[in-house]
């Protein structure tokens, strides 16, 4: 055995102690579990980490979430950003403090209409959804836009 399957296997044997077995019992099973690698990694997961096991299936669901959050957040991060390009050419004359509002418009519709669309897949109300979803989106850009003040000015004192 090598140090840190040893050391491994001294954990998971003080796991099962603390659950009841005499430290002979547990050494012999972990003993006996440790001569099968997948089986022992999977159990020490569980025991030990208290992490699940993925299965294939999982793994799989896990890619196809990742390409429809990577879409979504390619999308909805981009409506507020449409604001800058689609107003400033149907009104040339606006100044940037209406640019900068009509972002900040922009992107609570879009925040609204995120939270309504994470509620078919909950058990919130579409409403309840929408405003949770606004207000906390609403609150992180907040913190953003004021961290990008403090460092703008920051840098400018300078």
């Amino acid at each position: 055995m090598t140090r840190l399957s040893l050391q491994l296997s001294t954990e998971m044997i003080d796991i099962y102690v603390e659950k009841g077995m005499t430290r002979e019992d547990a050494a012999l099973i972990v003993q006996t579990m440790a001569k099968y690698k997948d089986f022992f990694v999977d159990i020490m997961m569980t025991h030990e980490l208290e992490l699940q096991v993925p299965d294939e299936h999982h793994v799989a669901e896990s890619f196809r979430e990742g390409v429809v959050m990577f879409f979504s957040f390619a999308s909805f991060g981009a409506m507020p950003l449409l604001g800058y390009v689609i107003i400033p050419s149907a009104f040339p004359h606006l100044g940037e403090e209406v640019l900068f509002l009509s972002a900040c418009v922009v992107t609570g519709v879009t925040l609204f209409m995120m939270g309504c669309v994470k509620s078919f897949f909950s058990t919130q109300h579409w409403v309840q959804a929408g405003m949770e979803t606004f207000l906390l989106g609403g609150a992180c850009a907040t913190v953003a836009y004021t961290i990008g003040q403090f460092m703008e000015q920051l840098g400018g004192a300078r």
